[in-house]
């Protein structure tokens, strides 16, 4: 079997399942996607959000077991328990430099073992030793993993239609006014030391590009701290705050399901993003194919990544 286990939140279950997906298309093997315990799906009563609500390929996604049930079935298994849960944790604590040249000796072993493990500092492997069991655990960041797939991800990651009956009338509007994106990511990157958190210089600075480009915009504003956004950050005249959408969608929708805002966001038709997985595949789902997007010109506070910036993206410094 070859297992991807899906983690982190939505953005991040969304570029695990993309990488799995190509991984699958291209190796033209069985692969299975499956969730690790930490992340709850809803057959087990727990994080509601998940997958399901896209239109994603379904032999791919297994939600009867956990990642830890299928993996206590394979001899790989021990190799990947040794590195994984007792050995990495231990190179962190030696520093980023540290950490990159262990990992370097390291890596190859491990993948000799079936096991491929795509953290921030160490990417998969260029060339994959496909063997019978495979665990394939990591954040795959990067369009890079299934670019040659595009269209078929774009498809699949889209919000299945007619799941949430979201407001025709909202949708229209968002498609046909200069529509801009901004996604605004606080929580707990203000908590965690390795995140960092985007200025409101960052977002006044994006702001002027985009007014400078679009004249007559209209700015849809989502955020996991929307009061915080409203209060600090100096917004156009024509903006709309996600929690203002409530009254233009169905009643009976339970409005904090994050996928309703991805649908409005993908819809538009540019984006002031953040450093995060969340507002990066909401440009990326956009089918408009003159899109400006406007990105942070670091992703990680400590750490270098480059992979899971697109080439045409406009970067903003960020202090």
């Amino acid at each position: 079997m070859i297992c991807f286990k899906c983690v982190g939140g939505i953005g991040n279950q969304m570029f695990v399942y993309a990488a799995a997906r190509a991984f699958q298309l291209k190796q033209k093997e069985k692969v299975t996607l499956v969730y690790g315990q930490h992340v709850k799906t809803k057959n087990n009563d727990g994080y509601p959000y998940n997958l399901t609500d896209l239109n994603i390929n379904y032999d791919l996604l297994n939600i009867d077991n956990t990642f830890e049930d299928i993996i206590t079935k394979w001899k790989v298994e021990k190799v990947f328990a040794l590195i994984s849960r007792k050995l990495i944790p231990r190179i962190k604590k030696l520093g980023t430099k540290a950490e990159k040249i262990i990992m370097k000796i390291i890596q190859p072993l491990w993948n000799m073992g079936g096991c491929y493990h795509v953290g921030y500092m160490v990417q998969w492997p260029i060339k994959i030793r496909l063997t019978k069991n495979m665990i394939c655990e990591g954040y795959f960041q990067s369009p890079k993993y299934f670019s040659e797939y595009k269209k078929i991800i774009q498809q699949e990651l889209r919000v299945k239609e007619g799941t949430f009956n979201v407001n025709k009338e909202l949708i229209q509007l968002v498609r046909e006014c200069e529509s801009i994106c901004v996604h605004v990511r606080r929580g707990d990157y203000t908590i965690y030391k390795e995140h960092l958190v985007c200025t409101v210089n960052y977002y006044q600075k994006a702001l002027e590009l985009m007014q400078s480009l679009y004249l007559n915009a209209t700015y849809f504003v989502f955020s996991d701290d929307i009061e915080w956004t409203k209060k600090n950050i100096n917004w156009p005249e024509k903006t709309i705050f996600a929690d203002e959408l409530r009254g233009m969608i169905q009643e009976d929708i339970d409005y904090k399901n994050p996928f309703i805002d991805l649908q409005v966001m993908y819809e538009c038709k540019h984006f002031i993003i953040s450093n995060s997985s969340f507002s990066w595949w909401a440009q990326f789902l956009s089918q408009n194919k003159e899109k400006t997007v406007v990105a942070p010109d670091r992703w990680l506070k400590n750490h270098v990544i480059e992979d899971i910036y697109e080439s045409f993206w406009k970067l903003i410094e960020v202090e």
